[in-house]
């Protein structure tokens, strides 16, 4: 038997085939949009956490937001305006979408895939280094809190100043930490950081001195038993 190509298609005429019928079309586009709304929903969480880490994060000591990199203040509030310019314009796609009577899947996905992109606009418009009492908000929103540092280093990268933190973040992505500054912020960073690393440090050892343990506390409480 002669199994030539005029017998048997190759791959391409099966994704020809495939992409000519129009269930495994429609299939096919549902599943790319749910594969894309997954990482809408994904980008917003991440925005939402940036969002509410920037409004809960204690009182300020360090700020890099300048005209340098795009700030404005508006009242005590800095932030891009070039970013939060493409916001309204995605929030009301997505009401576009929903504003037909006879909506199907793909309107959805494409309304969520709309609003989470509006929201990542507005949370990277405030989003920088900042140094809090309670921690530092790193450029991406993340708040690294004082007790999560377990090491910083710099490194020099021509123009600017490169610090490296090294978290106990249990997600890998967010394990290590990396800040550029430029030179004329340097040092005020690195001093700010070597004092409130200090005194974590030296609130740890106050809390855990030297010898003290917790079968010691537990054992004498005993004995008072």
């Amino acid at each position: 038997m002669d199994y030539s190509r005029t017998q048997w298609p190759d791959f391409c005429d099966y994704v020809r085939i495939l992409r000519n019928t129009p269930y495994v079309r429609e299939a096919l586009w549902i599943v790319f949009l749910g594969i894309m709304s997954i990482l809408a929903f994904t980008i917003l969480i991440f925005s939402l956490s940036s969002l509410f880490n920037f409004i809960t994060a204690r009182p300020l000591v360090f700020d890099t937001a300048d005209a340098k990199r795009g700030f404005v203040s508006i009242g005590k509030c800095k932030l891009r305006l070039e970013r939060l310019f493409f916001s309204p314009i995605w929030i009301f796609l997505g009401y576009l979408e929903l504003a037909d009577h006879n909506l199907d899947v793909k309107d959805y996905l494409y309304a969520a895939i709309s609003v989470s992109i509006a929201i990542h606009n507005i949370a990277t418009a405030f989003d920088r280094f900042q140094i809090r009492e309670n921690g530092i908000m790193s450029s991406t929103g993340q708040l690294v809190k004082w007790r999560k540092i377990v090491h910083y280093s710099w490194a020099n990268n021509r123009s600017e100043m490169v610090l490296t933190l090294n978290t106990t973040c249990r997600l890998p992505f967010l394990k290590t930490v990396k800040m550029q500054f430029r030179r004329e912020e340097y040092q005020i960073v690195r001093e700010v950081l070597r004092e409130y690393m200090s005194k974590r440090d030296s609130a740890a050892l106050a809390a855990n001195p030297p010898g003290h343990s917790i079968m010691g506390d537990y054992e004498t409480k005993m004995r008072r038993l």
